[in-house]
């Protein structure tokens, strides 16, 4: 079906390269970025671990290597959050105080885009090894124009890294128990030692590499002459990956750099980093570790994975960070707050990932995924390479995607990650209908709806949503945070308000993300602890980021959709106090000042309850959503619904 397909693989790698690499460039820092980038640049400069534990530290080492040969203010210990463990405070003095964050953050893509490019060859390498040559091509061009890759391909995460390591560890055991050798051994060992460093998701992939053993030892007692099975390197590959850890932490158990000078004694306080959680640090430890060994309640939590930490801190089996870190991730992924079509929750919803898959997935990969399904029912393709490689790929894709339904962490399809190099090796199945005219059309023009679907969607694809729902102008109703809204777009404001001279901006966005040099703006509300007060409510162009606007969260204070009980009431007193006045004086009083207060939270809500049934005047990026308000039209957006003119 493809003539010369080294070179369109090498021309489909390059085109996610260039598609990834080119949207980063338009991006601002997303949520994550910040702290992860500092944290590895952190690891790097000073060998101290206190920073971001509840993540390993390869990728975000990996992210900051580059940085080394970029000109920037480097990272000290004296920037503001770090004896007590601030992650973001530290992040935000260093990359928004000290640096341009956001020019900083291009080598560190880029190194990301690199692991995307492994991620989409390697898909294509286990689609050629179970299904065929045109497999592996078909696999490579659905991975290189997915926009779930292209967006998160080029993020300072963990979410491509793991995946990527998780599927060479499953290709290089299938690989290795296939025809054992000693290099076969150390690229499992290092792709094992790999995903260990870069999630602790990783341990999900532990379960399907035993029944992998288990399944080639099974196969192999069979044959005449019987082969002797490899038990000893086996058997060693956990010493291997604990050999690993050790080294990427320095062979110390203290997450603290030795020697280093004592924290402050006078003018220290408790801070806690964005997020949540206790800070860690050497002044915190026990206390950090209370937090994340107690439920919200209070409680002790329990379970085989609580019990197997403490013995293994009690032994000091690995390193403190790296235990720490496990067990905080499980700890904090027991709730979180989602948004699910409408609906919020702190648990979740057994269906959110069906949801954001179908309304997130490109048509064509979802014609193709039932067309692959088919053949495979059907036997017009047959799994032709290793089935031991086949058994562990659909093992571990399952029991990841139940870990995802049942856990409570709903806020982005990327936690799905890991699942899709099954489902794009499953869809590359299809290739087999190509032995017809019909077929071979059939498959191309899927093919080529794909690369459509990418270069369309550009630079755009963290807010893509296939037709199914109207595309990105829709995406809102369905799904926010890092499915849309993910401070992604604050680059495109700047150029917005490049393109506007003399408006005045007013935002409200997710916050805790360094801002672009030159953009200036007022905020609604403030986007960190202890920012200051926000702007007045009056004439402006106000722009409100999309989980903003579907949040029926608490804004402020008072409560999000003010109803018909005392918040409204109080409101209509306050409103008959404040509205024509200036703020109090500080001879007023405190109660004067809370009164103010109190009035201006509630009118901030009501504001943005009100403006969710308008609609936008422009959209910034696919997150941001304009509104140009006059005077009037502020003072009629925020008046009490029974209150005098």
């Amino acid at each position: 079906m493809f003539r010369r397909p080294l070179l369109l693989a090498a021309l489909l790698l390059v085109a996610a390269a260039a598609l990834s690499y080119g949207s980063a460039l338009t991006e601002s820092f997303t949520a994550d970025e910040p702290v992860h980038l500092t944290a590895g640049e952190s690891y790097l400069a000073t060998g101290d671990f206190r920073l971001n534990p509840e993540h390993p530290v390869l990728a975000k080492a990996w992210a900051a290597f580059p940085l080394r040969f970029v000109p920037h203010t480097p990272f000290s210990t004296d920037l503001s959050g770090w004896w007590y463990g601030g992650t973001l405070q530290v992040a935000l003095d260093w990359l928004e105080t000290k640096n341009d964050g956001n020019r900083l953050l291009r080598a560190p893509r880029a190194m990301m885009v690199l692991l995307l490019v492994a991620l989409v060859g390697a898909i294509g390498v286990t689609a050629r090894s179970l299904l065929g040559p045109e497999a592996g091509l078909l696999a490579i061009a659905i991975a290189a124009f997915e926009p779930l890759f292209l967006a998160h391909g080029h993020y300072v995460t963990t979410d491509v890294p793991v995946t990527l390591f998780v599927l060479l560890a499953v290709l290089t055991l299938a690989r290795f128990l296939e025809r054992p050798s000693a290099l076969r051994f150390a690229l499992l060992g290092a792709s094992l030692s790999a995903a260990a460093l870069v999630k602790y998701s990783w341990v999900l992939v532990v379960p399907t590499l035993v029944l992998m053993v288990a399944v080639s030892f099974l196969r192999k007692r069979g044959e005449k002459p019987r082969p002797g099975f490899p038990w000893l390197p086996i058997v060693s590959l956990p010493l291997l990956v604990g050999l690993a850890i050790w080294a990427a932490y320095g062979f110390r158990f203290d997450p603290f750099r030795p020697g280093g000078p004592a924290p402050p004694t006078e003018g220290w306080r408790w801070i806690s980093p964005g997020g949540g959680g206790v800070p860690f640090s050497p002044a915190s430890r026990e206390n950090a570790w209370e937090e994340v060994l107690h439920d919200d309640a209070g409680n002790p939590r329990t379970g085989l994975s609580v019990g197997a930490v403490s013995i293994a801190r009690k032994l000091r089996l690995l390193p403190e960070a790296y235990l720490y870190g496990f067990t905080y991730a499980a700890r904090h992924a027991e709730s979180r707050f989602a948004y699910l079509h409408g609906t919020w929750s702190d648990t979740g919803s057994r269906g959110f990932f069906l949801v954001a898959f179908l309304v997130k997935t490109p048509f064509p990969e979802l014609l193709l995924l039932a067309a692959g399904t088919a053949a495979l029912v059907t036997r017009r393709a047959r799994i032709s390479g290793d089935p031991v490689l086949a058994v562990g790929l659909c093992s571990f894709a399952v029991l990841y995607a139940a870990a995802a339904v049942f856990a409570h962490l709903n806020i982005g399809l990327r936690h799905l990650l890991p699942v899709f190099p099954a489902l794009i090796v499953l869809a590359s199945a299809s290739a087999a209908w190509a032995e017809s005219r019909a077929g071979r059309i059939a498959v191309l023009l899927a093919a080529a709806w794909m690369a459509a679907v990418a270069l369309f969607a550009f630079p755009y694809y963290l807010g893509y949503f296939n037709e199914a729902v109207g595309g990105w102008r829709n995406g809102h109703r369905w799904l926010v945070d890092s499915n849309l809204d993910w401070n992604q777009d604050h680059l495109r404001l700047r150029d917005y308000q490049a393109s506007h001279p003399g408006e005045r901006i007013v935002l409200l966005d997710l916050g805790d993300t360094p801002m672009p040099p030159g953009l200036r703006v007022e905020l609604l509300g403030p986007r960190r602890p202890g920012q200051g007060w926000p702007a007045p409510l009056s004439a402006g162009t106000y722009v409100v980021s999309a989980t903003w606007l579907v949040t029926t969260k608490p804004l402020f204070l008072g409560s999000g959709v003010l109803g018909p009980g005392s918040d409204r009431e109080s409101y209509e007193q306050l409103w008959e106090r404040w509205a024509r006045a200036t703020p109090p004086s500080p001879e007023e009083g405190v109660e004067a000042w809370r009164s103010w207060i109190r009035f201006d939270a509630l009118r901030r809500s009501l504001l943005l309850e009100r403006i969710r049934s308008r609609p936008a005047d422009e959209r910034i990026g696919t997150s941001f959503f304009v509104f140009r308000l006059s005077g009037a039209e502020v003072d009629e957006l925020t008046r009490p619904v029974r209150a005098g003119p």
